[in-house]
């Protein structure tokens, strides 16, 4: 009998001792969010993820080469909607592919990456988001007011992933949010012209895209 209580009481000890180990080790290992990230590596992570997500227009793929494509810059989820969104059975139907349009939802937004690019953490999501504010635009066949666009990166399996894409973002729901904009006061037309030139060519090849799309369509 008083050898069973030993070997349970060991038991018991060495179980509580296993336990104190993780939970000693446990901060050690775990990535602090909040202390890893560079901001230039942040703006190098979106400007590479958005050429890929261009790419993609290129030709025919199988699904499976766009999955894992874009699963070196994205997380699951957001690929999943990036595709659902975006990606359509090309017209000769040898695979899938993207093609341009006005309405590019989850694409990389058309940040300057410049003093206006801004990057902020969320301790309540435990991640970073890059943001930059869109004057209003009432030209042209897509109007819209002046917002915050952003999206949010995560620290998963060793790497940083795109999670999150935000068309309407508040920087006051960040911890340090570095400039807060009124609508008020800021002029209607951006006043960077990088802004201008990305947004020119990204019209110009989704005008293109779509065109050569559509007489595909009708040769075909």
């Amino acid at each position: 009998m008083y050898l069973k209580r030993r070997i349970i009481m060991k038991k018991v000890l060495t179980s509580l001792f296993i336990t104190m180990l993780v939970l000693a080790v446990s901060p050690l290992v775990k990535v602090d969010a909040k202390s890893t990230l560079d901001k230039q590596d942040a703006f190098n992570l979106l400007d590479s993820a958005f050429q890929l997500q261009v790419s993609l227009s290129e030709k025919p793929r199988s699904m499976d080469n766009i999955r894992d494509l874009l699963k070196n810059s994205f997380s699951e989820e957001y690929t999943e909607d990036f595709i659902n969104m975006n990606v359509q059975k090309s017209v000769d139907g040898s695979g899938y592919q993207t093609y341009g349009t006005d309405i590019a939802l989850y694409y990389i937004p058309f940040f300057t990456y410049s003093e206006h690019t801004k990057l902020g953490y969320s301790s309540a999501n435990d991640q970073w988001y890059v943001y930059e504010w869109f004057p209003g635009n009432t030209d042209g066949p897509v109007s819209y007011e002046g917002h915050y666009e952003a999206i949010g990166l995560m620290y998963d399996h060793n790497k940083w992933v795109i999670n999150d894409y935000q068309i309407a973002f508040d920087p006051k729901t960040l911890d340090d949010s570095q400039e807060i904009a009124q609508n008020s006061s800021v002029d209607k037309e951006p006043s960077n012209p990088t802004f201008i030139n990305r947004l020119t060519d990204y019209i110009s090849y989704g005008f293109i895209n779509h065109m050569s799309h559509w007489f595909g369509m009708i040769a075909f």
